[in-house]
């Protein structure tokens, strides 16, 4: 006798859950799948179609789901009129999870939800049916509340009561009556680091790679490496230090890692760029560059463009056949395993637009946010990813970052070079120009001449086009998490820009800087002489103190430091009776030598002068281990160490201090936007918190 089945939907059916749910009814005994709902950009189109190249179950895509067409989740009667009930799993906001969920339960189809956001709404049950199934009485009072006959929301457990809670609840009959469980999911910040680790595991048990390396800030190695082993403590790992990418120890450690049976290889952002990838490799990667380069020369001369940008070709020419010279030259080259043989097939890049300078070529001239500066580590990664590509069929780099974006709109386009350069190619957007014309425009504006003694006519590109396409193609590869989504709990937050006046003798150092930047515009002054960034340079160290300039100048009083050791000085003392902490961050004049000025040391013995004890406030640069670093992170947590001076370098990232900071102190404005978002990722107390900014009216 054959028994009758449920009718069903899946909404959310074309994310991980939503194929999975779909693998797992595909021959279900009690239920027959109906409906596949998902965004609206997937709605109309067949199932096969939008999971091509998505499809990430270890099991083929079955055929009965290929040709089903999708619904628009939000369409909730045309759904909720072909089903029984729906299973949940959508990648949305928790308040509109909860919206959509009741919308259906409203329109009397009960939701089975694997979502978050109803797990603790007072009457929706959370059931594991093997321990709660009476739980699910509470439906009755959640039914009136909706007005509802049938409609009903219920919810599965997270993964990790569901696998742990069934094996330990037959142990309360034996007298256990306390369970310590821990589990780690996004402790720290986004949870990145995390999240980058499962997906290796995982991949590896999946058989989707066999060896994943991770590229990670150098400081930030050995955390790393702590936290892997947090969540997988019996993972085979391998972890680089500084020795052994010396000379005489890097080939003994890349013969490690090509003949070890490794999960995962934990190395430095300097450390990846000494593996070298195979010179053919290379040769052609040029090669590659030169002929468009060549193709581009001969489309200008055809189209008589400007004599301007024909030089900029010939010259990038020149360049790339001085680079395919040396790359013939192999006298000084060590003999080390290349890339190509460390049998990595997963590659993890931690903080990712630390590589944004990669090589690019364009007609387009005068054109602000257009940088044509090229890193070798951005060149490395681009052949290594290319490399990847071609033997995990685009699937094996995976990029982090909290700033994908820093300075420029052009960064967009590297990640997308670095991630999908095969997509690029389908549409024929793999050169600047093309993929500019289609989705940039460059907008020409007045604004103040960096010298601040006049105004100027700048063109910038600044402005996107076709927005939803390129993005509707950035997130083919994206999984973009904002600040709402994560609702991580925030702090109260103070702001306080405290200005001071410049001195005399500064007011007339600033005025020759404006000199000096009018002579270099003008073409007046050769470039190994006095350039642009020179005069930045010297900017930013008289904006911080006049002494930088000139250590036998006079220690003003109305300066930016002595206005800084007043507020450090404050705060230590109102905040004594709990150990509350400051941080302060300023990336010029770091610790120097015995007898050179530096405005670290200056502030330090101005606060001991103060009173404030010689042990309660450190230098992160006197922690130049990865152990003293530890130490001295746990000792500002417990209170013990009150100030914590260091550069955005050393502090921004990996830096876990926050339980008890009070106040942090930005003494000077980094090169990159970026980088202050970096600063204020340590600013995450319980409690309030007060940045303080330190500027000058000029």
């Amino acid at each position: 006798m054959n028994q009758k089945k449920f009718k069903v939907g899946i909404i959310g059916a074309t994310g991980m859950v939503g194929q999975r749910f779909a693998l797992l009814l595909e021959n279900h005994p009690w239920f027959e799948v109906k409906v596949l709902a998902a965004s609206a950009r997937s709605a109309g189109k067949k199932y096969g179609d939008v999971v091509e190249g998505r499809w990430h179950m270890t099991k083929a895509l079955p055929e009965k789901y290929k040709d089903m067409v999708i619904v628009d989740a939000e369409n909730v009667e045309e759904v909720a009129s072909q089903v029984d009930f729906c299973f949940c799993a959508v990648n949305m906001k928790k308040d509109e999870i909860k919206a959509l969920e009741e919308r259906y339960a409203k329109a009397e189809c009960p939701i089975v939800s694997n979502n978050s956001a109803h797990r603790f709404t007072p009457d929706v049950p959370m059931v594991i049916p093997e321990i709660n199934a009476d739980h699910l009485e509470i439906i009755d009072a959640q039914r009136k509340r909706l007005g509802t006959k049938r409609g009903f929301i219920a919810v599965k457990s997270n993964c990790s009561l569901q696998s742990y809670v069934p094996a330990i609840h037959p142990l309360k009959e034996l007298g256990v009556n306390k369970v310590l469980a821990c589990t780690y999911q996004a402790i720290s910040g986004a949870g990145k680091t995390f999240e980058m680790t499962a997906a290796a595991m995982e991949s590896k048990r999946l058989g989707l790679c066999n060896k994943s390396l991770f590229v990670v800030p150098n400081h930030l190695t050995e955390q790393w490496a702590a936290e892997f082993l947090q969540l997988y403590p019996a993972a085979n790992i391998l972890v680089a230090t500084k020795k052994d990418f010396e000379m005489k120890n890097r080939k003994r450690f890349c013969g490690r890692i090509a003949t070890g049976d490794y999960d995962a290889v934990i190395i430095g952002h300097s450390q990846f760029e000494k593996i070298p990838i195979s010179i053919e490799r290379q040769r052609a990667v040029l090669q590659q560059q030169l002929d468009d380069i060549i193709e581009g020369i001969a489309e200008a001369k055809r189209n008589r463009g400007d004599r301007f940008s024909v030089k900029q070709l010939e010259k990038t020419k020149k360049s790339l056949q001085t680079k395919l010279e040396k790359l013939n030259d192999q006298s000084r080259k060590d003999d080390v395993v290349t890339f190509e043989e460390l049998g990595i097939d997963r590659l993890f890049i931690d903080e990712s637009h630390y590589y944004k300078n990669l090589y690019l070529y364009t007609k387009m001239r005068n054109v602000g946010g257009i940088a044509q500066t090229e890193a070798q580590k951005s060149s490395d990664l681009f052949m290594k990813c290319r490399y990847l590509d071609e033997i995990t069929g685009g699937r094996g780099v995976v990029f982090a970052t909290g700033t994908p974006i820093s300075n420029s709109m052009v960064e967009l386009y590297t990640i997308q070079r670095y991630l999908q350069y095969r997509t690029l190619q389908e549409h024929d957007l793999q050169h600047f120009d093309a993929w500019a014309s289609m989705f940039g425009e460059t907008v020409t504006a007045v604004e103040l001449t960096p010298e601040g003694t006049g105004y100027r006519a700048k063109t910038r590109f600044a402005k996107f086009n076709n927005l939803p396409e390129l993005m509707a193609m950035f997130k083919q590869v994206a999984d973009i998490k904002t600040a709402d989504m994560l609702d991580l709990p925030v702090p109260e937050v103070e702001y306080h820009n405290i200005a001071v006046k410049p001195s005399q003798v500064q007011k007339e150092m600033v005025a020759s800087l404006g000199e000096r930047a009018e002579k270099i515009r003008g073409g007046n002054v050769d470039s190994s002489v006095d350039n642009m960034l020179k005069v930045t340079n010297d900017g930013r160290k008289l904006a911080l103190d006049q002494r930088m300039m000139n250590p036998m100048l006079p220690d003003e009083e109305g300066s930016k430091v002595n206005a800084c050791v007043n507020e450090v000085y404050h705060i230590w003392e109102e905040n004594s009776d709990k150990k509350l902490t400051q941080l302060l961050f300023c990336d010029l004049s770091t610790p120097k030598g015995a007898g050179e000025f530096s405005v670290y040391t200056d502030i330090r013995q101005k606060l001991i002068e103060r009173g404030i004890p010689e042990s309660e406030i450190k230098f992160i640069h006197e922690a130049d281990t990865e152990t003293k670093k530890q130490e001295l992170f746990k000792k500002v947590r417990r209170g013990e160490v009150r100030i914590l001076m260091g550069s955005t370098q050393k502090m921004g990232a990996g830096t876990n201090v926050q339980n008890k900071i009070i106040a942090s102190h930005d003494l000077d404005c980094p090169w990159r936007p970026a980088d202050l978002e970096q600063r204020a990722g340590q600013r995450k107390p319980e409690g309030r918190s007060v940045p303080i900014c330190y500027g000058r009216h000029f």
